[in-house]
């Protein structure tokens, strides 16, 4: 639309270009900078958006709309095709085909029905393709039972500026109002002598003018207004032109007129305005036409973007918020459409999920039959007429989009934007319950089944699913799961038992329940009254997180308890270290530590040993070990000690003081000799000194020094070793033998 209105208004601009520049140039010089009045209308604007607070202007919009626009057959054949017998053959077609009856009730006309304007600045309709006037041919509509809506733009065009007419029942003139070197709208954007003119909302009169025109409108019977090129939006986000004050104002005009009229705003508005747009208009246009201006009204990748730009509008739409125009429903003139068949249902059933007005653009006098039911299918009309817009639960190019309208029903659209097949999954848990639904085909009026958690289908390219998905155990209680077990601390191997119990208030739930522990499965269990059971030997060492999964039956959903925590101990035993002992004279005991693990065991332990000499003893400290609420390992040292040194030391039979004497001896014999030598003058060093080695080695030849217990000297005591054993009991019951053996030398 925006490129033949552009086209449209440049031609206009350049015939009455000698004629604007003599009289702007004029004008100018008698008005103020557009600076400061431009930052005025900005403080004008904020000022009016804290002062309105009431969305759906005039009480309209509570349910998108349903009928046909002009514009979509104007793109295709030209903005000649618009005229009064066109319009009357649409509406005319739009009541014998059946649409009427489904809810299509507004014809709304596009651009091109204009062609001037009346002494006070207001557009009237061109005569020659309207020759009944617009009053006549909006009656012609309502006598069809049905509404008429008509298309203008903000801003005021430079004809009716250069002629300067008063504005109704005020002082003022169009001359007052407007800022002529500031564009009106997007249409005019980059032009320096705009063709459509900005209005100064901050003047006295701009108002008044726009009631004027609105109430003009309303004596035709206009029920709806389509105000396009509006900015920030119509590929113009920025605020060089800003027509939020020129939509507040037809918002408050038609409010003011008295009569319930729509208003709608277009094209692709800016989302950052989202809060104003709800504000002040029932509907916003959220993209470029949906017309590809090709040899079909529209294409594929035309319709497709829209699935990733709705996302950003997909939660600032409703009936106290308005809602997101997708453009015009070009799916019911077949091949002209320029769409496959899967894609037109597609169309239909995204436009319907999103609560998008419904508005066809085709040529409703060339109908197919395949169109018709489309656009009659009252199951899908009423997911459009719901109320309550669809929201993308699942991205990509298979996306998911659902609502919940209440009562346990859900509507899900299913789609398949890639070029070939592919499986599309819409999960329960994403739209919010659990358990099982019942899943019917929309399109196919047909019940599909009952789902558990999930439903999938195989999706053509470009095609869809719009199912309506009701929970079966919707108003139910959700089981919830108490779980227990024969005790929270065992030792590996022991078994232990553990209980789940399965209750909800809405009735005693059937079906299973596995037991895990961490993620692996430990066994399944059958409710019985509500309660399931299962007992294991496989718990492994350590603090074991033990949860339950209830697999409901149709009423119920999976549900899974919170985690218990058992702690799996070693088993009994007892270790000992070290083993092998040895004691010498010096040293009179040696120890040994046993490490005692529980387990299972509850019993007081004690310890003796058997096997030693008499001499030798053991005690254990402590001397008894109570096992009575010990979960963690024990220890015990055991003590061997030497009761009689000399009992266990023999010595021989020379005895200990002789034998020192004799070594005595050895040494100090010598020496003896080498002192009478040295009295006689006949001693030398020389003879001194090999006396003494001789002393020396007579001592180590005699054995002076050697150790008595050796084993390879005749008369000594050898090195004994003895093996003995440590019993442990439990009152009589012998638990228990750990082996020693010591080294006594």
């Amino acid at each position: 639309m925006s490129r033949l209105e552009v086209q449209r208004q440049s031609r206009r601009f350049a015939a009455g270009l000698s004629v604007i520049c003599v009289r702007s140039w004029r004008r100018r010089a008698r008005k103020p900078t557009g600076c400061w009045l431009f930052a005025l209308q900005l403080i004008w604007v904020i000022v009016g958006t804290l002062g309105h607070a009431a969305a759906q202007v005039n009480g309209q919009g509570q349910i998108p709309y349903l009928g046909w626009s002009s514009w979509s057959q104007e793109a295709f054949k030209g903005e000649g095709w618009l005229t009064e017998a066109a319009v009357k053959a649409q509406s005319d077609a739009l009541k014998s085909s059946g649409l009427q009856a489904h809810g299509y009730v507004y014809i709304n006309i596009d651009s091109g029905w204009q062609g001037g304007f009346d002494e006070y600045g207001r557009p009237t309709a061109n005569l020659a393709k309207f020759p009944d006037g617009l009053a006549a041919t909006i009656q012609y509509i309502h006598n069809n039972g049905q509404k008429a809506g008509i298309y203008w733009i903000p801003g005021v065009q430079q004809p009716v500026y250069s002629s300067n007419p008063p504005i109704l029942a005020t002082p003022y003139s169009i001359d007052d109002i407007v800022l002529p070197n500031i564009p009106g709208n997007a249409f005019s954007f980059g032009q320096s002598n705009p063709w459509h003119k900005k209005i100064d909302f901050t003047r006295p009169g701009a108002s008044e003018y726009i009631q004027s025109v609105v109430n003009l409108f309303a004596s035709w019977g206009v029920d709806f207004i389509k105000l396009d090129g509006v900015t920030p939006g119509s590929d113009h986000d920025d605020l060089t032109i800003d027509n939020r004050p020129d939509v507040a104002a037809w918002s408050q005009a038609v409010a003011q007129s008295g009569r319930p009229m729509w208003l709608s705003v277009s094209w692709a508005l800016d989302h950052s305005y989202l809060s104003f747009w709800q504000t002040y208009s029932n509907a916003r246009r959220i993209e470029d036409d949906v017309d590809c201006y090709c040899s079909t009204l529209t294409k594929w990748t035309s319709v497709s973007r829209r699935f990733a730009d709705l996302v950003t509008w997909q939660s600032g739409s409703g009936p106290a918020l308005g809602w997101n125009d997708l453009d015009s429903l070009d799916i019911g003139n077949g091949s002209l459409d320029g769409l496959t068949s899967d894609e037109r249902q597609s169309v239909m059933s995204f436009w319907a999920i999103a609560n998008a007005p419904l508005y066809i653009g085709d040529d409703l006098t060339q109908l197919d039959s395949f169109g018709l039911q489309l656009l009659t299918n009252d199951a899908v009309i009423a997911v459009d007429q719901s109320g309550v817009p669809g929201t993308q639960i699942q991205g990509g190019n298979t996306p998911v989009w659902a609502s919940s309208i209440g009562g346990g029903v859900y509507y899900v659209a299913m789609f398949n934007l890639n070029g070939s097949s592919n499986t599309v999954i819409a999960n329960w848990s994403d739209l919010g319950f659990s358990g099982s639904a019942s899943v019917h085909d929309l399109w196919g009026d047909s019940d599909l089944g009952v789902f558990n958690g999930t439903f999938s289908a195989v999706v053509n390219s470009h095609a869809s699913q719009l199912l309506k998905v009701t929970v079966s155990n919707y108003g139910l209680t959700p089981p919830t799961i108490a779980l227990s077990a024969s005790t929270d601390r065992s030792t590996v191997g022991s078994p232990v038992t553990i209980t789940a119990m399965v209750s909800s208030l809405s009735g005693t739930p059937s079906g299973s329940v596995n037991f895990y522990v961490g993620s692996n499965q430990l066994g399944t269990g059958a409710l019985s009254t509500g309660i399931s059971s299962v007992t294991t030997t496989t718990l492994p060492q350590g603090s074991d997180s033990i949860t339950a999964v209830y697999q409901g039956d149709n009423r119920f959903g999976t549900v899974a308890s919170d985690p218990l925590i058992i702690q799996i101990d070693p088993p009994f035993g007892i270790t000992a270290s070290p083993t092998s002992l040895s004691m010498t004279s010096q040293a009179k005991q040696t120890t040994s530590q046993l490490t005692v693990t529980p387990g299972d065991r509850s019993a007081t332990l004690g310890f003796a040993c058997s096997g030693l000499p008499s001499w030798l003893t053991c005690s254990f400290s402590p001397a008894i070990l109570a096992l009575a609420g010990v979960s963690t390992p024990q220890t015990v040292v055991m003590t061997v000690s030497n009761s009689n040194v000399s009992a266990r030391l023999p010595v021989s039979t020379i005895g200990t003081r002789q034998n020192v004497a004799a070594c005595l001896l050895c040494v100090t014999f010598p020496m003896s000799v080498g002192f009478f030598l040295s009295t006689r003058k006949r001693k030398s060093l020389t003879k001194l000194l090999g006396i003494s080695i001789f002393g020396i080695v007579v001592m180590g030849m005699g054995g002076c020094g050697n150790s008595t217990n050796s084993s390879s000297s005749p008369g000594s005591v050898p090195i004994s070793t003895f093996s003995f054993s440590v019993n442990v009991t439990a009152g009589t019951t012998l638990l228990q033998t750990i082996q020693y053996s010591v080294v006594v030398q």
